[in-house]
């Protein structure tokens, strides 16, 4: 009977710390995306929108921003920002991949990636059958 209880008591304490564990999941997922969106709607501008940016050295880096209704180039370094130049928006070429920012949600990303996976494994399996 001894065995039995504890046991039962030991399984009761891995539900407890299991359920405590999913508790404080849920608490940080919740707070990431109220701090995400919060940061979104305080930083981002209606009148600035991030283009592109190619990193040059270790840290420089050559940024397009669109302000207002015109594109403009910057040159950023550790320690001053310089203007270059506005671009005309007919020498850019502009495409939903020049955005920095993914717009997928996490699930498109990891359903993409299992099928991904799932089609390499098939292609592996398809692979070895020929080679026997």
């Amino acid at each position: 009977m001894i065995i039995m209880a504890s046991q039962i008591e030991n399984i009761m304490k891995f539900f407890a710390v299991l359920v405590a564990f999913v508790f404080v999941l849920v608490i940080t997922y919740m707070t990431t995306k109220w701090i995400g969106g919060y940061q979104k709607n305080h930083f981002s501008g209606r009148n600035i929108e991030y283009i592109e940016g190619l990193r040059l050295d270790a840290n420089k880096y050559i940024q397009i921003f669109k302000v207002g209704g015109e594109y403009v180039a910057f040159v950023s370094c550790k320690d001053s920002v310089t203007f270059l130049t506005k671009i005309n928006k007919e020498d850019l070429i502009l495409d939903d991949n020049s955005q920095m920012v993914n717009k997928q949600s996490f699930g498109d990303v990891l359903e993409k990636l299992i099928n991904r996976r799932t089609s390499d494994k098939d292609e592996m399996n398809e692979d070895n059958e020929d080679n026997t």
